[in-house]
């Protein structure tokens, strides 16, 4: 593990980081094997992004709850950073 210092422009950007690198870790556990075929990869990401589309929608017609929108753009930024780590 390595120690990371970094400024940021308040406390809550660094809770959202490090929900962020959680679900990033929690989801290279529940699934280590990632695409080697780069479209596959950014397939992964839309997929989560469409997920997150979805979840703004149900909010917007009263149906859905910001936590839910929340986890959703959490886990598209995780994919983001994972698809960014093994870019070839």
């Amino acid at each position: 593990m390595t120690e990371l210092k970094i400024n940021l422009e308040s406390n809550e950007d660094a809770v959202i980081i490090m929900l962020i690198l959680e679900e990033l870790r929690a989801a290279k556990v529940a699934h280590p094997i990632w695409p080697k075929d780069n479209v596959k990869r950014i397939a992964i990401v839309m997929e989560e992004a469409g997920e997150a589309v979805r979840e703004a929608n149900l909010l917007d017609e009263g149906k859905g709850s910001v936590q839910n929108l929340k986890v959703e753009l959490r886990q598209t930024a995780a994919m983001c950073i994972r698809a960014l780590q093994e870019l070839q």
